[in-house]
């Protein structure tokens, strides 16, 4: 952060980053000269570009060779990016303004992302998906200690964030309050936000109706997400790689979890499967329906797996090889 500015784009060596108003996209104008007081963020090789965690989505930075060097820098939506030798160390940004060219480069805290479920979502500068908490009262939060590592509240450096906010295409007004531990922590119409570790990749909405208390925050307020319908555990259940017995298992529906549904097919068993968010699969017979589910796409399921090899046959057969397989775990049901 930077004293009266908030939050800042700074490199590995917590220098801040700056934008040249006579650059355009994918094209760097500074050269010569002007590198050696705004010198040009470069990498070595494309792998050593990494947004850092919690900074901006990865998708935001790019890459251009210069004309001059053949230097690989760093763009930010499409702008080179420099830094500027007259900030000593971190925390500074005594080039913002100068000559009425040079930028510092501040992130909106909060933005638009899309999800596949929803459509246009809120997101943070991270491109991660933010959920609001039923639980928090109007301008406060009851998500504290434990609840705050699973679900870490959406937190600015300083209030003069908000000011990098587009609000032109929200539909509510944004704010903030104070958490327990002082820092600042951003509301959307007087909501808190927050984001879930369960979400690995922007565009994931995996925390939306987890205990009936979290959802994501469509941008359009009273907007209703693409599919409505969503399915509840009675027990842990598997969750199979394709609709049927014959796919891999890929982990466990657990009991009381409430998931997305957002397409359906028959396996070779004939039962519906319901495919969730994260193309894993549920037999439709194991859980409770709950929404809208009548209008579920009917979706192509993948590749089946390879069919086992064959029994082995009699001559090869132990004494008991005849005993049926054992069934599968009860604490587990397909």
């Amino acid at each position: 952060a930077v004293d009266g500015m908030g939050s800042v784009l700074v490199d590995g060596q917590g220098r801040s980053l700056y934008t040249f108003a006579n650059d355009s996209e994918g094209v760097s104008n500074c050269t010569d000269a002007c590198l050696q007081n705004w010198p040009a963020l470069s990498i070595g090789r494309e792998a050593e570009l990494n947004a850092g965690l919690g900074a901006v989505s990865q998708s935001s930075l790019g890459l251009i060779t210069r004309a001059d060097t053949g230097a690989l820098q760093v763009t930010y939506d499409g702008l080179p990016l420099y830094t500027f030798v007259g900030d000593s160390e971190p925390g500074m940004a005594t080039g913002d303004g100068l000559n009425g060219v040079w930028s510092v480069v501040r992130p909106a805290p909060l933005q638009i992302g899309q999800s596949a479920s929803f459509g246009d979502i809120l997101v943070g500068s991270d491109g991660m998906t933010l959920y609001t908490f039923a639980n928090d009262p109007e301008f406060d939060t009851a998500c504290v200690d434990q609840c705050a590592l699973n679900w870490p509240p959406l937190t600015i450096a300083s209030p003069a964030d908000l000011s990098m906010v587009d609000t032109s295409v929200l539909s509510a007004d944004i704010s903030y309050i104070t958490r327990p531990d002082g820092s600042t922590q951003v509301t959307y119409d007087g909501a808190p936000l927050y984001g879930f570790i369960g979400d690995g990749v922007p565009g994931e909405t995996n925390g939306h109706n987890r205990n009936d208390v979290w959802f994501v925050v469509p941008l359009s307020a009273g907007a209703a997400p693409m599919f409505t319908c969503s399915v509840v555990a009675h027990n842990n259940v598997n969750l199979r790689n394709g609709p049927g017995t014959n796919y891999n298992r890929a982990g466990i529906f657990t009991g009381g979890e409430s998931r997305f549904v957002v397409g359906q097919a028959v396996g070779a068993d004939g039962f519906v499967w319901w495919q969730m968010e994260d193309s894993l699969w549920v037999r439709s017979d194991i859980v409770r329906v709950d929404g809208a589910c009548e209008d579920v796409p009917t979706v192509a399921a993948p590749p089946a797996p390879a069919a086992p090899p064959p029994a082995a046959t009699a001559e090869s057969q132990s004494s008991g090889s005849n005993e049926p397989p054992p069934p599968e775990t009860t604490e587990e049901v397909d």
